[in-house]
Parts: structure tokens; sequence; C-alpha cells
């Protein structure tokens, strides 16, 4: 649910420490006797053989167990795939096939019989097992590449129309077609430009509006500030060269460096 979570667990050695260091109640560790009892639980409610997104802690069981599957097996629950092994004959799987042809009046599409997977695995493809039993092949269908349906013209009535309806330029996120104006036009901003929109330039900051922010956060935490404490953190890098000079700059000390910190 974080963005950031990889480098969270970078600085801190794992994602619940970097709870911990926020002062956030870290996420729960299962034991297996948790994690089976989990599973049967679910289970019963279910009256069947659970499926993985169906249990909340699915990512923590394979995990601990090494597969969804062997999770289900540690808690003596019969997994799906193991109870839906049915072996057919050739003659079986084709009297299925007439059958659904009888009941659709056509020959069956791969996605309306249960044992597609079956009748691939013994015949090579679903179609060899059509002939297979007299039945005429599914034709298949070419795919077609899609093409650019939009034109530079069309990109800059979307925007024109989507500026309208917010009351200012949109941002790349409330357009649909952004990839389609990035193509077109080279970068969204470019589009913004066609389309005769202002862009909405960042703040620009002065070096006394900086000095005065890390003075204030300075205050408040009563030390230094790290740079990820920092909103603006990011300008005051580019705007001195380094976080470091920036607190210089604000006649603060810098923060000594114990694990590879980023400035």
């Amino acid at each position: 649910e974080v963005k950031q979570w990889a480098t969270i667990r970078n600085h801190f050695g794992s994602f619940n420490k970097g709870l911990e260091a926020a002062g956030l109640t870290p996420n729960k560790t299962y034991t297996e006797s948790e994690l089976i009892e989990i599973l049967q639980e679910i289970s019963k409610e279910l009256g069947r053989t659970p499926k993985a997104r169906e249990v909340k802690q699915w990512s923590t069981i394979i995990k601990h167990f090494g597969s969804f599957s062997k999770g289900l097996e540690a808690a003596g629950i019969v997994s799906n795939r193991k109870t839906s092994n049915k072996s057919y004959t050739e003659k079986e799987l084709i009297e299925i096939m007439q059958q659904k042809t009888r009941d659709l009046g056509r020959p069956p599409r791969s996605t309306e019989l249960k044992q597609t997977s079956t009748i691939v695995r013994y015949f090579g493809s679903f179609n060899a097992g059509l002939k297979a039993a007299g039945l005429a092949p599914n034709k298949t269908k070419t795919k077609r590449k899609r093409k650019n349906i939009y034109t530079k013209e069309n990109l800059i009535e979307i925007l024109q129309q989507k500026a309208k309806e917010l009351g200012r330029p949109p941002k790349q996120r409330e357009v649909k077609q952004s990839g389609a104006i990035i193509k077109s036009f080279g970068s969204f901003n470019a589009g913004l430009k066609a389309a005769g929109l202002t862009l909405v330039n960042k703040r620009e900051y002065t070096s006394e509006d900086l000095i005065k922010i890390l003075q204030l956060k300075e205050k408040e935490l009563g030390r230094s500030p790290k740079r990820n404490e920092v909103k603006e953190g990011a300008t005051v890098k580019r705007h001195f060269g380094s976080f470091k000079k920036g607190l210089e700059a604000a006649g603060l000390t810098p923060n000594k460096r114990g694990r590879k910190t980023m400035y």
C-alpha cells in the first residue's frame, strides 16, 4: 500500500521497523498454527476449499509454506486442483464435444467446455479434438493491429474540454488519453501548449524562503531536520547543491551520517 515500501525496507532494515520509527503499530506476524487455523476457518465458512484471493493472508501463506497449495495441505484441506483432476478416455471426450454440439446447435468454443485443457492435452489442440469428434473446427480470428485513432486535433479538443470541466488545465493522470498525447506531441506539457492551455508552474522559492522553512522545521523538531522530513527537501537540494549545504546556509548543523543517507 506504500509506493516507497522497498526504500523504507532498505533504509530501516524491514517495513515493520519503518512503521515503528514512524510511531505506528507494526503489522502482525503469523505463526504456522495461526495460518493453518485461518485456512481451516475460511474453509468452514465457504463450505469448500478456499482460493488464494479469498484469503487476506495469502501472500504470508505462500511465503511461509512455499505455495498456497502446500498451505492447504498443511491445514488438511484438499486442493481444488486435486479434486478436479478427472481422467477421461478419448471416447468420453468425443462424446462430451458431440453432446455440447447438440445442445448448442453448433460446435462448441474452447471457453464453453469444462474439459478444454484435457482435450488440448489429449489431442494437441482444441480444434484437433473437434476434428476427432467429426465436428467443424472453430475459425481463428486474426488479430489486427490497433491504430492510433486520435489525431492531434482530437487530442487538443479533449484537453480543452477537460480544462472546461475542471476549470483549470488538467494534470496528466486526469486525462485518459495521456499516452496518445505524449506520443503525438512528445510530452504532456507540449500537448497542453498546443491546446493553448497555461501550464501550472511550480512555486518558485528564494534562498530566504528555503532558509526560513528549514529554520522553522528545526524549531518544530528541536534538531536539524533530515531531508525526508522537509516537504521542500528536493527543492533545497537543487537550490543549494545539496541538502547539507542548505542546512549550513540556514545556520543549522548538518546531520551526521550513520547509515547511508540520501541528500
